[in-house]
């Protein structure tokens, strides 16, 4: 590995400590983290030994840190959903976040890679470009104001139904139904079969709701199914097995 991309790991990793235990000062640090904060310690200590030089080594370090990176962002996300995006530094805190997930991008490409894919794989470089798009739009969305409500009132019922209180919610019901689709695929593939059971049904109840909503009361909203109508149909062929 090149001295200037270990370098840029490096700092990654370094300022990903800072950020939880920043979080743990606040007492607001899941277990995901906990795991995240090992691994951390552990990749810092592989790249202090300089243990890492062959290609398939690169790659594994940098999917490694892929991934902290965006159970750290996960967590992050969460709370700023939670008060709505509502926080005076709330702008600040979201190009942070796009910040760490693009700069895993840029370390991909100085480690040599052509493209992001090639480092990464398929499924990392979609998650990542899946939530920067997915943050962007969240809070766009509660900084836009909308003065006729008359569709959303004729609704209400509808809505609450589904435990979608705001547009937030319903985008969470399509990011949570892939994020149990994903961990369906990787239950099958690692035979965890208690795991794939309980995805599985969760996962394909949540992108009924997100269809139904968008169908239905949000069809002249702007939104798009089709992402997961794909992720439904597959989730629906995997229960017929």
């Amino acid at each position: 590995m090149e001295e200037g991309a270990a370098k840029e790991i490096t700092d990654e990793v370094d300022d990903l400590i800072r950020i939880i235990e920043d979080l743990k000062i606040k007492s607001v640090v899941p277990s995901l983290l906990e795991s995240s904060f090992s691994k951390l310690l552990e990749l810092k200590s592989r790249l202090r030994r300089e243990e890492i030089s062959r290609e398939t080594a690169n790659k594994e370090v940098l999917q490694d840190l892929a991934k902290i990176v965006l159970d750290v962002t996960y967590c992050r996300e969460n709370r700023l959903a939670d008060n709505d995006f509502s926080d005076s530094d709330s702008l600040e805190r979201v190009h942070a976040i796009i910040r760490s997930l693009e700069h895993v991008e840029n370390i991909t490409k100085h480690l040599g890679f052509s493209t992001v894919v090639e480092g990464l794989g398929e499924e990392l470089a979609e998650c990542i470009e899946w939530r920067k798009g997915g943050l962007v739009y969240m809070f766009c969305q509660s900084k836009e104001g909308d003065d006729d409500h008359s569709w959303l009132m004729a609704n209400q019922e509808t809505f609450l139904a589904a435990s979608i209180y705001s547009d937030v919610h319903a985008l969470s019901l399509m990011y949570a139904g892939e994020m149990c689709f994903w961990l369906v695929t990787y239950s099958k593939r690692w035979d965890r079969p208690l795991d794939m059971a309980h995805a599985l049904p969760l996962g394909r109840r949540l992108l009924q709701d997100y269809i139904s909503a968008v169908e239905g009361p949000l069809q002249d909203a702007g939104w798009n199914c089709s992402r997961a109508r794909q992720l439904l149909t597959q989730l629906d062929e995997e229960a017929q097995c």
